[in-house]
């Protein structure tokens, strides 16, 4: 039995199921609820994004990080690690943020993420928000996508997440990319609930609405082009 090919084949099959409960979690129309008070009936005129941002309970910028800057040949080095070829339209910023969540049984909790960024956009430049669901490469603290120490190297080779580089990529295109953690990750005292949808879509859920608060980008976000995967 070749073990290398099987286990690939249940890491793939993981990261699926891991994928349709987020998407299950955000587009089931009673956990939404559950989430953010009321029926969606209640309120015809008012869109999801407005749904959360009026919510007051979570999803608060806690804190960031000052900005790391990737010039033009960074920026590229890191998009060569995907094995792509395209070409950086923007330099990148990227910023480590705490935001406040509500873990199981709505225990406030507080995590990380990274937000990456096109730098020097004019104020009046409105840019897309991609938040991205990760998979994983394990459960303990040291897999937390915000502890990813990517090797900046023009010659390195990607590494197993390899998240960074993905992440700068998309920015270079003029996206913001929102990466975090999931509950349990840097909390020795915490466990990450894998492959629970619906506290993973909390965690995106407030993961956007905090990036929104961030000085360095909330002039720029398009709050009509929302995307997450």
């Amino acid at each position: 039995m070749n073990f290398s090919k099987w286990f690939f084949r249940i890491l793939i099959f993981g990261e699926v199921i891991l994928l349709l409960a987020v998407l299950w979690f955000l587009y089931g129309q009673r956990q939404f609820d559950s989430l953010f008070g009321g029926n969606q009936a209640d309120s015809p005129g008012e869109s999801i994004v407005e749904r959360i941002i009026n919510q007051p309970k979570h999803g608060e910028l806690v804190s960031a990080s000052n900005p790391e800057y990737f010039d033009l040949a960074n920026t590229k080095a890191q998009i060569a690690q995907t094995r792509q070829t395209i070409e950086p339209v923007y330099q990148v910023s990227k910023q480590e943020i705490v935001f406040s969540s509500l873990g199981k049984s709505d225990r406030e909790i507080e995590l990380n993420a990274r937000v990456y960024f096109p730098d020097n956009i004019e104020v009046a430049k409105k840019l897309p928000v991609v938040v991205f669901a990760s998979g994983t490469t394990g459960i303990s603290d040291i897999c937390a996508n915000s502890l990813e120490q990517p090797n900046l190297e023009p010659t390195a080779v990607n590494n197993w997440g390899n998240y960074q580089s993905h992440m700068i990529g998309y920015a270079s295109q003029g996206y913001i990319m929102v990466i975090p953690d999931y509950e349990g990750m840097r909390d020795a005292e915490d466990i990450h609930h894998y492959m629970v949808g619906e506290l993973e879509g909390r965690v995106m859920l407030d993961a956007l609405k905090a990036s929104w608060e961030m000085t360095s980008i909330k002039p720029n976000v398009d709050q009509d082009m929302i995307f997450m995967a």
